[in-house]
């Protein structure tokens, strides 16, 4: 969304510009859709692109796809961090997922969820404390529907949750 809105304001700035253009070829109906546009724009900077792209119907459409696939060919800036979902990498996936559970079974499996190893730390993980073995017999034991691999013995085709400490992944 926020790359959206980064191209509507960019967008915003080349309608202003065709508008105050004199020289300009465009008739009466596409000028007065560009203000519309404009003004849609203006009114709401940070959702406006959803006007945008409800503007363009759809003949926009695969002008749209290139924008998003030229922004996924892009490397990943990282100073940007602060955009990305919190569930953004293997580490935070297999904190969310192992929150959600009772602390009862997250204790029975021997996983420990860290929020920061010490004050002002921005470690947060769930770490598995025990050996694979004795983490699956607990889960079977409970029932639960899912079983530790060690991160070497997981195929690339599945899914899996990183726990940081151990090297072990989480698979269902």
């Amino acid at each position: 969304m926020w790359h959206f809105a980064s191209l509507a304001a960019d967008r915003l700035s080349e309608i202003e510009q065709e508008l105050e253009d004199d020289d300009s070829m465009l008739g009466v109906t596409a000028r007065r859709r560009l203000a519309f546009l404009a003004a849609a724009l203006r009114h709401d900077p940070d959702d406006g692109w959803q006007h945008w792209v409800t503007h363009e119907g759809d003949p926009g459409l695969a002008s749209f796809r290139q924008h998003i696939q030229d922004w996924l060919d892009e490397d990943v800036d990282l100073y940007e961090s602060e955009y990305f979902d919190n569930l953004w990498n293997g580490q935070s996936v297999s904190l969310e997922f192992f929150s959600s559970l009772e602390s009862s079974i997250c204790e029975a499996l021997g996983v420990e969820l860290v929020y920061g190893e010490h004050p002002g730390s921005s470690y947060y993980a769930a770490e598995l404390k025990v050996d694979i073995a004795q983490a699956n017999a607990a889960a079977e034991s409970l029932g639960v529907d899912f079983r530790f691999q060690a991160e070497d013995d997981i195929a690339p085709a599945t899914q899996a949750l990183d726990t940081s400490e151990a090297n072990a992944g989480v698979t269902a």
